[in-house]
């Protein structure tokens, strides 16, 4: 299943947005972080020169869940206050952000609970995050819970038809999604000297944006080299890097660590077994102090 590590963007500056909202009543500051998101999008066009954008989606204070989302197969939680909603029609996926009463760790339990009997199936934890990825009756999910001013807790969601192809036609498909992906510039502002992207590899998507205290660059790439050159490449170029984490097996691999002001995450994942075509997927943030 596809790891759609793209929804950090978007999660990640929403989370940054709530930190910096001191005021104590609950849905004005659910209506400031929601102002905060549009700044940003707004931010993010700019620093990319108006060539990179980004979709935010609609932003406000119990909005109404998008037509289409399959709430059978992803319930939210009974309180839930969704604050943002991004419905990608030409990609089909829907994306929703919602806040909670509920505390990180029932939040988390319940999610689990949810994700339990899907397939492929994969759980990551930090101390204030917790991403799942499933796939549930005919559905690709992303779950990410975080907290967020301390205790409080918001749930992502990102939902889109799971991929049915057969392996012999995802084989053609895979060929095609590298041979005619379309290629975009990386943002002018990227830290190329810390971590260059690999020679002959695609990038195909790529964001910068920018919070009270970071900037954060989003990358993704199609690559047909084997996964072990791409880990070999990029652990190579970690450098006097501290708080380091690797994990590779023979489907998925995932780099973290921090160098200087940068921290750093990367992780891919294997989208067509005869081709070894890998998809991965590079996220930055920078501080600005």
């Amino acid at each position: 299943m596809k790891r759609i590590l793209c929804i950090f963007i978007v999660f990640l500056m929403m989370t940054s947005m709530f930190v910096g909202c001191g005021n104590k009543d609950g849905s004005k500051n659910e209506e400031a972080s929601s102002n905060s998101v549009q700044s940003s999008s707004n931010n993010a066009e700019k620093n990319s020169g108006g060539d990179i954008k980004v979709n935010l989606g609609n932003s406000g204070v119990n909005l109404s869940l998008p037509e289409g989302f399959p709430k059978d197969v992803v319930p939210l939680l009974g309180d839930a206050n969704i604050i943002n909603v991004i419905d990608n029609k030409e990609s089909k996926a829907i994306g929703i952000t919602y806040t909670t009463e509920r505390s990180f760790e029932d939040a988390i339990a319940f999610y689990q609970e949810v994700i339990k009997d899907g397939v492929e199936c994969s759980e990551t934890a930090s101390e204030n995050g917790y991403l799942m990825f499933v796939k549930k009756s005919g559905v690709d999910i992303s779950v990410v819970v975080s907290k967020y001013e301390d205790e409080k807790v918001s749930v992502f969601l990102n939902v889109s038809a799971a991929d049915q192809e057969t392996s012999s036609s995802s084989t053609t498909t895979g060929n095609n999604n590298f041979g005619n992906a379309e290629t975009v510039d990386i943002p002018s502002s990227y830290p190329m000297d810390k971590l260059p992207i690999i020679s002959g590899d695609k990038l195909t998507e790529a964001s910068v944006t920018e919070s009270d205290s970071t900037y954060s660059y989003y990358l993704r790439v199609l690559s047909t080299k084997k996964m072990e050159e791409i880990v070999d490449y990029y652990d190579s170029k970690w450098g006097s890097i501290t708080n380091k984490y690797k994990t590779v097996s023979s489907r998925n691999f995932d780099l973290q660590g921090d160098i200087d002001k940068y921290s750093i995450n990367i992780s891919g994942e294997v989208q067509d077994d005869q081709l070894q075509l890998i998809e991965y997927y590079i996220l930055i943030d920078e501080s600005k102090q």
